[in-house]
């Protein structure tokens, strides 16, 4: 994943790909869906939401140019694979979902994972936080019948 569909792509940050090429991606997805973990696509969560392809992940991290021990406040947190990534970068994540579920399944998918400094809260409506950098994800809906008409490689 890192090489062909990351740095193949352009992502150059060697931290972003390192934490890219740290996260085990598998944990994040749903358990039918694990065989695409590493695949180049959206894949579906719960409630309608769905954790963003590898390379958007990564584009985002990129482009926020987050610094070892900064405070960054992740709005959506949906499975909690961009918040373990910007974790494992050193970041310290404060991360809001809206969906009680989805929250309690990134907290314990992050334990899953590994040390890191991250926290999930739920929350309807986002409350305004105190961050140094601020990174929206979700919004995207997948159609499940959609991901098994992708050709596998």
């Amino acid at each position: 994943m890192v090489e062909r569909q990351l740095r193949g792509r352009g992502i150059a940050d060697k931290r972003v790909l390192q934490a890219m090429g740290t996260v085990p991606r598998e944990l994040f997805v749903e358990p039918g869906m694990r065989r695409r973990a590493y695949d180049d696509a959206a894949l579906p969560i719960a409630f309608g939401q769905s954790i963003s392809q590898p390379y958007v992940v990564a584009r985002m991290v990129e482009l926020l140019e987050p610094m070892d021990g900064q405070r960054v406040l992740d709005i959506g947190t949906g499975s909690g694979y961009g918040a373990a990534v910007l974790a494992a970068m050193g970041c310290t994540v404060v991360s809001i979902e809206r969906h009680a579920r989805l929250a309690e399944g990134a907290r314990d998918r992050i334990r899953q994972a590994g040390k890191m400094a991250a926290q999930i809260e739920q929350q309807p409506q986002p409350q305004k936080r105190q961050g140094e950098a601020v990174g929206q994800q979700g919004g995207v809906e997948v159609d499940e019948r959609q991901c098994d008409q992708r050709p596998h490689q």
